[in-house]
């Protein structure tokens, strides 16, 4: 039985990480192909139609989910030890959407964004191995408390949030990701209305009209020869930067690219998970005996499932889940296997921060040629003579604003050692045991 009851799971995680898989098991020639399949692999007839029929339970209550909210449904976890998706809509704020975006769009941005990936300074996140290239990244020349250059007066800038987002503890920090502002109108109609931290606005226009209509943006590389890869348990920045909700796009990914998921987890709360704890003291538990509720061994989270990420497929979160990229496998014995996804991150919308709206583009180094030309041609026509180069080097070098690309590499190295300790102690956290010592 317990052989039965694997294949059987197996079957169904199989299939629901297809796209639109809640929609194809309704189609009889798709669902015959499935049980052909199914046959071939030695599973039987009564095993795959139990599994399809559990599958269609599943699947009318996402359709008349997505019907009922506008085409958004919630979270579509496969429960690994479970029977599937028991409540769909338990988990508010969560959604997975497959064809969302127009191809015409997708091919907009894998184009624009495959020419920043191709280029000759290829930047890869440090300590990953060179298996994730950063195409934009806000960890690289974010705000720098008392360092960065400003658009406005000090004072004028938003005072720093001091408010902890899930009961969280609050971090303070001289770092900050700094935002893009974006509009939305109240037809839905998006506009950027600040540049966006390291995407060049000249260079990549093409891009942001592009991106008005859908910023971390990654490419995992992972080399042949059952080469993998696997992220951290976290969630997504420090509590100054109010990131309440998450978004990611799988916009391409190889098709020998064996991927298990993401994974999700939240925070164990005795009162949402055991209703009836606040009846019971630590001190009845001798009185009580095989009575008392033995909650000790589990740890303070609960393991939500994993999501397939396929490609072409949106998912969307808010941030006091803790999710995981789990375990990326390359099957190809030649081939280097990418996945490429784009992220946003949005920030409370009730709190305002600094943004690109306060913080010029940091980038020294883009900003010296076009200084340098500008600089020349204001004394060529005011005095009819070329400015001597010496003199330009010096006026430049006292003239700096921003950092290097060096100096931001150091700071980002910075960024990242504080939101790994802060990364590690959540974890550690999250993962200790629960206890009723505290009632």
């Amino acid at each position: 039985m317990a052989g039965e009851s694997g294949s059987n799971e197996g079957l169904k995680r199989a299939i629901r990480s297809k796209p639109q898989w809640e929609e194809k098991v309704f189609d009889e020639s798709i669902s015959k192909k499935y049980i052909l399949e199914a046959k071939e692999q030695g599973l039987s007839a009564d095993l795959v139609d139990t599994a399809l029929g559990k599958l269609r339970e599943e699947a009318s209550y996402i359709l008349r989910g997505r019907s009922a909210h506008g085409g958004y449904l919630t979270l579509a976890a496969t429960i690994q030890t479970g029977e599937g998706i028991e409540e769909p809509l338990e988990e508010k704020g969560n959604g997975v959407l497959d064809g969302i975006v127009p191809p015409q769009l997708r091919d907009l941005l894998e184009t624009g964004l495959d020419a920043i990936a191709n280029s000759p300074n290829k930047d890869f996140h440090p300590n990953t191995n060179d298996q994730v290239q950063d195409l934009i990244h806000s960890s690289l020349f974010p705000y720098i408390e008392g360092l960065s250059p400003l658009l406005v007066d000090p004072s004028l800038l938003p005072e720093k949030p001091r408010i902890s987002y899930w009961n969280r503890q609050f971090e303070d920090s001289t770092y900050q990701w700094l935002p893009a502002e974006f509009f939305v109108d109240e037809k839905g109609t998006v506009k950027i209305e600040t540049y966006i931290n390291n995407l060049d606005e000249k260079q990549h226009e093409h891009l942001y009209r592009g991106i008005e209509l859908l910023f971390q943006i990654f490419r995992t590389i992972i080399q042949p020869k059952g080469h993998v890869y696997e992220g951290t348990w976290h969630v997504e920045g420090m509590s100054h930067e109010c990131i309440v909700a998450s978004g990611i796009y799988y916009y391409s990914t190889s098709s020998y690219l064996k991927d298990s998921g993401l994974e999700f987890r939240r925070e164990r709360n005795e009162y949402k998970d055991y209703p009836s704890i606040a009846e019971y003291h630590w001190s009845m538990q001798e009185r009580m005996g095989d009575q008392f509720p033995n909650l000790h061994g589990l740890t303070m989270n609960v393991h939500l499932g994993t999501v397939p990420t396929v490609e072409d497929r949106l998912i969307v979160f808010s941030n006091d889940l803790q999710h995981k990229v789990s375990r990326i496998e390359n099957t190809s014995q030649d081939q280097v296997g990418t996945r490429k996804i784009l992220v946003f991150f949005l920030v409370d919308p009730d709190e305002e921060i600094v943004s690109t709206r306060h913080v010029p583009p940091q980038q020294w180094e883009r900003s010296v040629p076009q200084l340098v030309n500008l600089m020349c041609l204001v004394v060529k026509r005011v005095t009819g003579k070329f400015f001597p180069l010496p003199l330009v080097q010096e006026i430049m070098s006292r003239a700096k604003s921003g950092l290097t690309l060096a100096e931001a590499r150091r700071h980002r190295l910075g960024l990242m050692r504080e939101r790994k300790y802060k990364i590690d102690s959540e974890n550690e956290e999250w993962e200790r045991e629960f206890t009723l010592c505290e009632h």
